[in-house]
Parts: C-alpha cells; sequence; structure tokens
C-alpha cells in the first residue's frame, strides 16, 4: 500500500515553551516548511533559521464567551492563507487547545492529541501520583505537604532521602533530593521559586533513570523508545519489555491519544520499573530518536491520515546530549568511538541554528 504523502507545509503551535524548537527540528528533519503560531507568551523557535512563517495568535480565554469560536476562525483563516496542510501542537497547553478546535479545521490533517483534562491528569505530579496508586502502577510512596506544620510527620511517614519537588514542572526544575531534616528544612524556608506549598515529598527510587516515549492512540501505544540515562547527559537506547508494559498500562488506563514522555526508574536488580512522573507532551531530548532513526513527528501525522507509521524502535547504540558532547566527549579521543554519525548530525543540527539559544 502506497502511503500519502506528508503535510507539505505544518502549522506549530506553542504557548512559549522551548520544547517547540524541538518539534521543529523534526519537521525540518522531513523537509516540511513550517509556520510557527505563538498562542502564549513567545516562544524561543521564533528566531529559528528553519520556521517559514511566523504569527501571534493569541489563545482562547475560558472566561471569555466565544473565545474559542473567534480563536479557530483567525486559525483557519492563517491555516488557508498559508497553504498549511497539518497542525501539531509543541506543548500541553497548545495541545490542548488544538484538540479543542480541532474540528474546525476543515480539511487539515491534526496531528493526534488528548483532551486537556486528560493531559492535565497527567501532567499534575500529585494527581497523577493518586492516579499510579489507584490502578496499581508501581510508583515510590508520596504524601502531599500542603502545610510547613506538617513537614517533620509528613517526611518521617516516607523516610531518607527523599525527593520534594513541585506539583508542576519540566526539566528536573525543583526538583531536590534530600538526604536528612536539614537540609529539607533548609530547603522549605528558603523562599525560592520550587521551594513554595504545596509540594510533594516522593520516596527516593534507587536505579538507573530512565524513560519511555510513545504516541498512542485511543489508549493504545503505536510507537515507544526506552532511553536509559547514563552519567547523566548520555542517552542508551535498550530493549526493557517491563518498562513498555508499565506505559501501556498507564496508556491503557486513560485512553491516551498523543505523545507522552513516562520518567521511571529501572532496578538494576530486579529490573523492576517504578514510574516517577508523565509528561503528556513532547520531550526534550526528542532528537535523540529522531537522529536514532524514529521521527515521533512524522509517525504522528502517518498516523492522523489512518496510516500505520513506521515504529522500528532503535535498541541499541547511544545519543550524547549536546551539552555533554562539547563538554566530555570530543575532547576525549578514548570516547570518540562512542560518538556515532547520527549523534554529530544532531549536533551539527542545533549548532546550525544558533539564534534561539543566543536569544532566549
Amino acid at each position: 500500500m502506497t502511503k500519502s504523502p506528508l503535510p507539505r507545509r505544518v502549522a506549530l503551535l506553542s504557548s512559549g515553551p522551548p520544547i517547540s524548537l524541538k518539534v521543529l527540528y523534526c519537521l525540518q528533519r522531513l523537509g516540511i516548511a513550517t509556520d510557527l503560531i505563538d498562542i502564549g507568551a513567545p516562544s524561543p523557535a521564533r528566531h529559528s533559521r528553519y520556521r517559514r512563517g511566523y504569527v501571534r495568535i493569541p489563545m482562547p480565554s475560558a472566561e471569555q464567551t466565544g473565545s474559542q469560536d473567534a480563536f479557530a476562525e483567525v486559525l483557519d483563516t492563517y491555516i488557508r492563507q498559508r497553504g498549511i496542510e497539518g497542525v501539531v501542537g509543541g506543548d500541553i497547553s497548545s495541545t490542548g487547545v488544538l484538540h479543542s478546535v480541532r474540528d474546525r479545521l476543515r480539511g487539515i490533517r491534526v496531528f493526534p492529541t488528548s483532551a486537556m483534562n486528560v493531559l492535565d491528569l497527567l501532567d499534575d505530579k500529585w494527581r497523577f501520583q493518586q492516579f499510579m496508586v489507584g490502578h496499581g502502577i508501581p510508583c515510590p510512596r508520596a504524601v502531599l505537604l500542603e502545610s510547613l506544620d506538617q513537614w517533620e510527620a509528613a517526611a518521617e511517614s516516607i523516610g531518607y532521602p527523599l525527593i520534594v519537588k513541585p506539583l508542576f514542572g519540566e526539566s528536573g526544575h525543583g526538583i531536590v533530593l534530600m538526604r536528612d531534616p536539614g537540609a529539607l528544612y533548609s530547603h522549605l524556608r528558603s523562599g525560592t521559586r520550587y521551594a513554595g506549598l504545596p509540594l510533594i515529598l516522593q520516596a527516593f527510587a534507587p536505579g538507573t533513570d530512565a524513560d519511555v516515549s510513545v504516541l498512542a492512540l485511543d489508549g493504545r501505544v503505536v510507537c515507544h523508545v526506552v532511553q536509559a540515562r547514563e552519567a547523566g547527559c548520555t542517552l542508551r537506547f535498550v530493549d526493557h519489555p517491563p518498562a513498555l508494559e508499565v506505559a501501556e498500562r498507564i496508556v491503557a488506563a486513560v485512553g491516551y491519544t498523543g505523545v507522552a514522555n513516562i520518567d521511571i526508574r529501572i532496578d538494576e536488580r530486579s529490573d523492576g520499573v517504578s514510574v516517577l512522573e508523565c509528561n503528556p507532551r513532547f520531550w526534550y531530548t526528542l532528537q535523540a530518536s529522531l537522529w536514532r532513526g524514529l521521527n515521533f513527528v512524522e509517525a504522528g501525522f502517518r498516523l492522523a491520515a489512518e496510516e500505520a507509521p513506521d515504529c522500528r524502535a532503535p535498541t541499541d547504540g547511544a545519543y550524547h546530549l549536546h551539552g555533554c558532547l562539547l563538554r566530555r566527549v570530543l575532547w576525549n579521543p578514548v570516547a570518540w568511538r562512542s560518538i556515532g554519525l547520527y549523534n554529530l548530525k544532531g549536533l551539527y543540527q542545533a549548532l546550525s541554528d544558533p539564534l534561539p539559544f543566543l536569544r532566549s
């Protein structure tokens, strides 16, 4: 069966986070012309040499009657004027907005999405913790700290070492390991951005940091890749059935559609998996699987055309994150043998597009 062509021009919606730049790189790799549409705070991707068009269309307001209709009309008009054939959301907010107006974008290939209430459930770390407990998903014990008067009792119920983290966040921001009561008390009294209540206190799960990235449709995982983190900044592709199995359980339980990245810990002794959190969006290491052969953006647009995407997951090799590659590996001749050509191509793609990093 001959596959239909991919969209020649795509609108990438962004509400501000730099993750949209990673999606833009996946589109550029496919040779797709991309218009960036900022619907919230300006995205660093607007400075990219890889975007063709740019416009700001404020996202609809939940309080303003008719706001969603007006947004959909402006978006649809822009899409038709620019000859756009596909639309994708680059982050959680823009994906939720896209889902709410997708039926009003006539004849456009819309990247698979879930409704905002599903995205909120998975994104809110405390609600997701309760969801996991309720569905028997293996996860560390955790409590919600809502008052400073409770901190000692809450911490004692978990035990040290423990993890303290905010209810929302990305890229590990605000997630801190506490080894004793003194460190936790100082953090809670620091007044810093991520020390404000409520906070989650979570038992520390020993093991290897890893993640399962998925593309799903109606509660079924269609594509996936498992990446184990080494030395903090190197991702190793692995075949790990228990990690995939736990991702499938989460996706099925919420009937999820779209992309998601699930943070896990793998116990080296038992090979068991413990789920830490879920990000119902594209992820910051998206380029790793892109240059290793699995382009999740392409797979999603194939799925939107009711085609079976090529989902052969990489299960070997490593991808050094760009900062690691520049600081450590390139200056260590012994490590050169671990650098694949695909890794250098990914680095070149980022280095040849410096303005988003310099201007943000």
